[in-house]
C-alpha cells in the first residue's frame, strides 16, 4: 500500500486512508490514526482479549492500545471497553444472556442506555433501521449488536442471519456479534454447513478458551 501504482483495491476503509495520508506526511506510525467511530475497528481487539484473558490487569490496556493505532477516540474506547468486558464475561463461563442482561441492568456503559428488554418483543427491523441506525457508527451499531445478542443469545445461526438481513453495515456488526456468539458457544454453536467445505476452516479458539 505504500508503493505507487501497486494497490488496486477499489475501496479502502476511512481509517486506512487517514493512516496512510498521515504516514505519507512523515507522521510516526503509532500516531497516524485519526479519531474514529466505526464498528469495524472493534474486530481486531477480540484475538487480543483471547490471548490476554488470564491477565485482567493487561487485557484492556492491550486491546485499547491496539485499537488506538487505527481507531483512536473516546467513542471507540467506550465501545471497545464494552466488547472487552462482554467477551471476558463469556470466557469466564457466564452465558450470553446473563452477561448482556447484567451489564444492561448495571448500566456499565453509555452505549447501554436503551430499553433492550422491551425491544426483544419487537420486530428486528423496527429496532435496527428505525430506532437504531443501520450505519457503521458505534453509537448505533454497538447497541444493535447488544440487542441482537440479547434476543438471539441461544441461537448463533438465527442471530447472524437476522443481522445480515437488516442490511447497512452488517459486516461490522456481524463480526462483533459473531465473536460474542463464538465466545459463548464455541464452534459447536454454528451450523456445520457453514464450516464444512471451507478451504481453511477456522480453529475453535473460543471453544478452546472456554474449556481451558
Amino acid at each position: 500500500m505504500t508503493t505507487p501504482k501497486t494497490h488496486r483495491d477499489t475501496y479502502i476503509e476511512e481509517c486506512h486512508r487517514n493512516f496512510f495520508a498521515n504516514y505519507a506526511r512523515g507522521v510516526a506510525p503509532e500516531k497516524c490514526g485519526v479519531e474514529e467511530k466505526h464498528i469495524g475497528g472493534l474486530v481486531g481487539i477480540v484475538p487480543i482479549v483471547a490471548f490476554f484473558r488470564d491477565q485482567p490487569d493487561v487485557v484492556r490496556q492491550a486491546a485499547l492500545s491496539h485499537l488506538s493505532l487505527t481507531h483512536p477516540g473516546g467513542r471507540m474506547r467506550q465501545a471497545a471497553a464494552l466488547v472487552v468486558d462482554l467477551v471476558l464475561d463469556l470466557f469466564s463461563g457466564t452465558t450470553l444472556e446473563a452477561a448482556v442482561s447484567a451489564r444492561i441492568s448495571a448500566q456499565t456503559s453509555p452505549l447501554l442506555g436503551h430499553p433492550f428488554f422491551k425491544w426483544r418483543d419487537d420486530a428486528d427491523e423496527a429496532v435496527i433501521g428505525r430506532r437504531l441506525s443501520t450505519a457503521c457508527y458505534v453509537e448505533d451499531a454497538v447497541p444493535a449488536v447488544v440487542y441482537l445478542a440479547l434476543k438471539y443469545h441461544d441461537d448463533p445461526e438465527a442471530a447472524l442471519i437476522a443481522n445480515t438481513n437488516l442490511g447497512g453495515d452488517n459486516a461490522g456488526r456481524g463480526a462483533v456479534l459473531g465473536a460474542l456468539m463464538g465466545a459463548a458457544h464455541g464452534m459447536a454453536g454454528f451450523p456445520p454447513r457453514w464450516i464444512e467445505g471451507l478451504k481453511s476452516p477456522p480453529a475453535d479458539i473460543f471453544g478452546a478458551v472456554r474449556r481451558s
